[in-house]
């Protein structure tokens, strides 16, 4: 699920700060890839 400006209902904490926006893509990149294997 994207992150938008707190309208997805998969994200119900909006992020306001980019680099925290950023930090939660890499991390939930992450737990996907380790799900994959």
């Amino acid at each position: 699920a994207r992150i938008k400006e707190g309208n997805d209902p998969e994200a119900p904490i909006a992020i306001t700060s980019p680099f925290l926006d950023l930090l939660l893509r890499t991390y939930l990149l992450k737990e996907q890839q380790n799900l994959d294997l």
